[in-house]
Parts: structure tokens; C-alpha cells; sequence
């Protein structure tokens, strides 16, 4: 089982593998799209099957999309975490660490070993197909 960290930027994204014991594996960066994502699978599937992975993404509202619809549509699972519950795990492991994109990625996939989190593979669609409609709806109040 390995657990892979996303730190979500516009243009580049940090990545830290590690195994079930926090073991960090590798780390890179991938851009923020097609090409980026494509080279993020392939380095993944370097260590494990899908079905042994786990995904933790640093929630960022638009710019979290490509790589959520890119999981999905590849047969990843992968858990959305608000990067606030990051940074509050962070400060929970020690106050004095400095906040890098490297450090950030290594807290996603630690948080997901702690809280054996259940990772998720919905339906994207569905959530986006949701967004407007759920604007629409706040105009007519």
C-alpha cells in the first residue's frame, strides 16, 4: 500500500509517495495539466497497483478539478482534504516545521495513513453538474 500527497497549485503540483509507514518514497513535481497528470500516473504506477494506492488532494476549489476528473477517469481512488485540516495537522506534529509545497505533499499522504481515511471515487459529474445549479438557485432567493 503506498499513499501519494498532492499539493495543488495553478501551474505545478507537488507529490510525495510514501508507504503504510510514513517512509517517504519520492517526491516530484508534476504540471497542473494533461502532460503533468499523464506523468503522474505513470511514476505512481511505478510503485503500486491502482487498488493499492491511495490519493490525497489538497482541496482548491477550481484548480483541484483536472486532477480530480484525471483520477477519476484513470480508475484512482483519492480523498479530498481542506488545506486548513493540513495545516492544523502540520502545526499538531510540530510548530517549527516550515510550510513548503515538499512538506505539505509528505503531511497529505501522512494525514491519510492517520486517519485511515476512506478515499473517494464519485461521481465528478455529478458535483459539477451540481455547482451551477445550486447558483441558480441562490439568484431566485
Amino acid at each position: 500500500m503506498i499513499y501519494a500527497g498532492i499539493d495543488i497549485a495553478n501551474k505545478l503540483n507537488v507529490c510525495c509517495i510514501t508507504d503504510e509507514n510514513k517512509k517517504k518514497l519520492r517526491s516530484f513535481s508534476f504540471t497542473n495539466d494533461t502532460n503533468g497528470f499523464t506523468k503522474f500516473r505513470i511514476i505512481i504506477l511505478k510503485y503500486e497497483s491502482k487498488k493499492n494506492i491511495h490519493i490525497g488532494i489538497e482541496s482548491t476549489g477550481n484548480v483541484t478539478t483536472g486532477i480530480k476528473y484525471f483520477s477519476f477517469n484513470n480508475g484512482f481512488t483519492y480523498k479530498e482534504i481542506p488545506p486548513d485540516k493540513i495545516s492544523y495537522y502540520r502545526k499538531s506534529k510540530d510548530k517549527h516545521i516550515n510550510k513548503t509545497d515538499d512538506i505539505d505533499a509528505f503531511m497529505i499522504a501522512s494525514w491519510l495513513i492517520d486517519n485511515k481515511s476512506n478515499t473517494y471515487n464519485g461521481t465528478i459529474k455529478n458535483e459539477t453538474d451540481l455547482k451551477p445549479l445550486s447558483r441558480e438557485l441562490s439568484k431566485l432567493s
